[in-house]
C-alpha cells in the first residue's frame, strides 16, 4: 500500500557562492515494500563525519526503512558529495573520524555492536570487548584524542582508549 512507504532524509551543504543549501546526500522516497537497490544511499541519513584534513571527505551514517534490513550503512564521499561509495552495510547510528587519525572511523550500529575500520572505512572489525549491543555516540576527548566516550542505548556512557 502507498500509505506503508517512508520519506527520505537528506544531507545538505551550504554553497556560499549561490547562498543556498544543497542536498548531497538525498535518500529515496518509497513504498516500503520496494526492494533496495545495492548502489542508493541510505533512506534516513543519521549522522556524518567529515575529514578535518580533508574536508572533500565526508562520511555518513544511515539506517534503512524500519531500521532493519537493507539500506543502512556508512557511505564515503572523497568529493564534497557529489559522488558516494557504500563502505559498511550494517544499520548505523553513528559515524565518527579519529581527529589524530583520519584512517581510524567508528561506527556505531543497531544491534550489531560497536566497529572500527583503520584502512578509511575500506575494512571493519568488531569491537569485541565493548560491553553493549547498542552503541549510539562516539566523542573523542578534546584534549585526548586517544580517548574516547561512547553512549549506548540503555547500558551508560562508556570510556575507553586507543591503542597506538
Amino acid at each position: 500500500p502507498k500509505n506503508a512507504g517512508y520519506v527520505a532524509g537528506a544531507l545538505y551543504k551550504f554553497d556560499k557562492a549561490a547562498s543556498k543549501w544543497t542536498a548531497i546526500c538525498k535518500g529515496k522516497d518509497r513504498d516500503s515494500f520496494e526492494p533496495y537497490q545495492e548502489e542508493e544511499l541510505p533512506a534516513y541519513p543519521i549522522n556524518f563525519s567529515i575529514d578535518p584534513k580533508n574536508p572533500e571527505s565526508i562520511y555518513i551514517a544511515g539506517l534503512a526503512p524500519r531500521f532493519v534490513g537493507p539500506g543502512g550503512g556508512i557511505w564515503r564521499s572523497s568529493d564534497g558529495g557529489k559522488s558516494w561509495k557504500r563502505l559498511f552495510d550494517k544499520p548505523c547510528l553513528n559515524v565518527r573520524l579519529d581527529p589524530s587519525n583520519s584512517k581510524r572511523v567508528f561506527a556505531c550500529t543497531i544491534w550489531h555492536g560497536f566497529y572500527q575500520s583503520v584502512d578509511g572505512g575500506e575494512s571493519w572489525s568488531k569491537v569485541e570487548n565493548f560491553p553493549s549491543w547498542s552503541p549510539y555516540t562516539v566523542v573523542f576527548d578534546p584534549k585526548d584524542h586517544q580517548t574516547l566516550y561512547v553512549t549506548t542505548w540503555g547500558c551508560g556512557v562508556w570510556r575507553g582508549t586507543l591503542g597506538k
